[in-house]
């Protein structure tokens, strides 16, 4: 046997065959002409692969975004879905028409004109225009409720905009597909391959040669082959969503929503003052300077320990009755604080918007907070939404907030009332020295459908312990409970109320009652009966521990004189008859022409100064307020008489006049020219100085207020039956 020959040092022919064959396989041979173009036009695929990837990465951000941009406002999306729905079905349309138009793969006949072959292409595009156009058609009323949102409401609903950025990323979709589909037709051969070459479709779409097999090498051409394996289509691939995120988050980011759901609160306090340092009610006029305040959005005011609070949309002010300057102030920008309907005379009428405490040391008011939206509405399209209710209980000394807590809407008309250390909300009281809860009265089973008579919330100040559970104005009975014992109500009969809507009156936790107790069923024709009364504490009607049980005779009366102890705070009850002597009815009590010049006022119970005396005794009280021309020789208005007229009226120079109970008339400070809404002449400001039980349903424009430290002079400067913020003017006249 041969030894075995040593190792070829070459290879044989059909070795080097296999070689070239690999060789080939790695380098590819140079392309001709024909090939050359088509090397170059795999690109355009490449750029609409990109554009229509990055379409559905601009869809998939536009959701993204919706959740992170929305609002929280139930019901947007549904609402933005029904009004573009319509509007974005054609792009399904024209999407299946662009899918028919451009077939794949599209052989070109080849001869045919260039110019007609370009014209062909042109039509084919057409839905592409179509669909761009289309989108915009579908982007407008979305984008619209979003700007009737911003403009109605101050809210910017950042849902609208990226749902309209996702119409617009679908038909971005449309469009690249579309283009998708023209460009891989456009770049196909002319003519159809021959039976031994590969598909088109089959061709590397980068090097125009069969494709390999095997998973590395697919690896390798799906890699090779990828839009964003160039940077050119990497940027256009982002470029979508970077335009559409920019174009919506702009507006997103920089236009922000005016509307605040929180109320913005600001304040100032004021220091502490001893008791005895605490002003008192004025025991003199005009003996100090005059001081003047404008104040717009007006609401209401009330006499604190301090002296006069007022209240404003928006503000509570403690005001210096010396010189009328803020002591402190609390501001809860945003919402409003709520009052009954304000009328004219914002004393007389009884509108009531501050609580004071018996002893003035606190006031309480309830406000309406800001609208914290929850849905919009599919038929209005409009926001939809609740606003929280706050009690806020302050000291009137100092402004500090002692208590504050959200109400139930609910419970807005239900009982609100102040003791001299409760709040009595609704069924709850609270404690003004920590702010707990110290009793419900559903708890204890004295809610209003447990008492046997209809009865009436109350509204107002309570008595110093006690408070009162409701009232039946239709027999001038009140139930009243202990602040320490609510479990045992008392029922009073014959209470003084105020005659035509059967309000309760009270003055610093004192009440007038009819001695007999005997109640009295009104009718508005029945002629009223003088009875003998008295003033009486709450706290002594409800039996509360260490109440005053002092009873002050108020002689026999008509009925409580509700506008004049209203405006002096005191208990205020008419005369036993009327001048003629005539039997009076309800609705007669409070017409001038029932007193013909008399005073409307009999007895004036003071609960201030713990003093009971006939109204020509009371020096210091103030029964009529208005603007006269006024003889300052012996101090009596100047009249004349208009011709053809039998009413004499005042030819009004211009001076703030009282009437006190002495009848006294005192000229305070003169008015300034331009500055009341009414001509004086006219007779709008009480210039004959009638009582101001006479008075409000007449002279609407002018009134009276005596607080600790001053009496003041209000004056509406709005005309009847305002709308909108009531203009009022202030004259203080420290005492």
């Amino acid at each position: 046997m041969e030894p075995t020959s040593s190792l070829p040092t070459s290879s044989s022919p059909s070795e080097a065959e296999e070689t070239a064959c690999v060789d080939a396989e790695v380098s590819p041979a140079p392309l001709d002409h024909d090939d050359a173009v088509l090397s170059d036009r795999p690109r355009l695929l490449a750029y609409m692969r990109a554009l229509l990837t990055g379409s559905v990465i601009t869809l998939i951000v536009a959701v993204i975004l919706f959740f992170a941009w929305n609002s929280g406002i139930k019901g947007v999306g549904r609402i933005a879905v029904a009004q573009s729905w319509k509007r974005c079905a054609p792009l399904l349309v024209l999407w299946i028409i662009g899918a028919s138009v451009w077939p794949t793969p599209y052989y070109r006949t080849a001869g045919k004109s260039s110019l007609l072959t370009g014209v062909i292409t042109a039509l084919k595009l057409l839905p592409v225009a179509a669909v761009a156009a289309c989108t915009v058609y579908a982007c407008l009323p979305v984008l619209n409720l979003w700007r009737e949102t911003s403009s109605t409401f101050g809210v910017r609903l950042g849902e609208l905009l990226a749902f309209t950025m996702g119409i617009a990323a679908c038909g971005l979709i449309v469009i690249a597909h579309i283009g998708l589909w023209a460009a891989r037709s456009v770049i196909l051969p002319t003519e159809e391959p021959s039976s031994g070459d590969p598909a088109p479709e089959d061709l590397d779409p980068r090097f125009s040669r069969p494709r390999s097999t095997g998973t590395w090498q697919g690896c390798l051409r799906a890699l090779q082959g990828h839009p964003f394996r160039r940077l050119s289509t990497a940027a256009l691939a982002l470029l979508p969503a970077i335009a559409l995120v920019a174009g919506f988050g702009v507006p997103y980011r920089t236009v922000k929503s005016t509307y605040a759901d929180t109320p913005t609160v600001t304040q100032t306090t004021a220091s502490a003052i001893d008791d005895a340092q605490l002003p008192t009610y004025p025991t003199s006029f005009g003996t100090q300077k005059t001081w003047v305040k404008d104040v717009d959005g007006f609401l209401d005011i009330a006499g604190g320990a301090a002296g006069p609070i007022l209240l404003t949309k928006d503000t509570i002010t403690g005001i210096d009755p010396a010189n009328g300057s803020a002591r402190w102030q609390y501001r809860r920008a945003g919402a409003e604080f709520r009052s009954q309907l304000l009328e004219t005379d914002p004393v007389a009428s009884g509108d009531l918007g501050l609580i004071t405490s018996p002893n003035g040391r606190y006031v309480a008011v309830v406000a309406t907070d800001p609208t914290i939206y929850s849905s919009m509405s599919p038929e209005w399209r409009e926001l939809d939404g609740t606003s929280p209710v706050t009690t806020l209980v302050l000291d009137a000394v100092t402004g500090k907030v002692i208590l504050e807590h959200p109400r139930q809407t609910e419970d807005h008309e239900d009982t609100f009332q102040l003791s001299d250390s409760a709040l009595l909300d609704g069924t709850v009281a609270y404690s003004l020295t920590d702010g707990s809860r110290m009793w419900d009265l559903k708890d204890i089973h004295l809610y209003k459908d447990t008492v046997p008579n209809p009865v009436a919330a109350y509204v107002g100040t309570a008595g110093h312990a006690s408070f009162i559970y409701g009232y039946d104005s239709g027999s001038d009975s009140l139930i009243v409970l202990p602040q320490a014992n609510p479990s045992q109500p008392r029922k009073v009969t014959g209470a003084l109320q105020e005659q035509e809507f059967g309000d309760i009156i009270t003055a610093r936790g004192w009440i007038g009652v009819y001695d007999d107790r005997t109640p009295t069923q009104h009718h508005e024709n029945d002629d009223l009966k003088a009875r003998r009364a008295h003033a009486i504490s709450l706290d002594a009607l409800s039996e509360a521990p260490g109440a005053d049980t002092r009873a002050f005779d108020l002689g026999t009366t008509l009925g409580i004189n509700a506008p004049a102890s209203l405006s002096t705070g005191t208990i205020s009850v008419f005369p036993a008859t009327t001048p003629d002597g005539h039997p009076v009815g309800i609705r007669s009590l409070e017409e001038s022409s029932t007193w013909k010049g008399s005073s409307s006022i009999g007895t004036v119970f003071n609960p201030a100064t713990m003093t009971v005396a006939p109204l020509d005794q009371s020096p210091h009280y103030v029964t009529a307020v208005g603007i006269t021309a006024t003889n300052l020789e012996n101090g009596t208005p100047t009249t004349n008489t208009t011709e053809g007229n039998t009413a004499v009226i005042t030819t009004g120079d211009g001076r703030i006049t009282i009437k006190t109970g002495d009848s006294r008339i005192i000229p305070l400070a003169e008015v300034e020219p331009g500055s009341t809404y009414y001509p004086l002449k006219s007779g709008e400001y009480n210039s004959a100085m009638k009582d101001t039980a006479v008075s409000r349903d007449d002279y609407h424009y002018i009134s009276s207020l005596s607080t600790p430290g001053a009496t003041l002079a209000i004056v509406n400067n709005t005309p009847n039956l305002p709308i909108a913020s009531q203009s009022f003017r202030i004259y203080g006249f420290p005492g």
